[in-house]
């Protein structure tokens, strides 16, 4: 899995990590959803 930092968007990155067999996050921070998901507030 390739998981690229929150704003951070690439899609030769993407492309290529898909080409190898990733699957790929781009534009999302995995706290933000952890909070979103647990009912937190930042």
């Amino acid at each position: 899995m390739l998981w690229l930092q929150e704003d951070i968007v690439s899609d030769e990155a993407a492309r290529i990590a898909t080409e190898g067999g990733l699957d790929v996050i781009m534009g999302v921070c995995i706290r933000h959803v952890r909070a979103r998901l647990m009912g937190e507030e930042l």
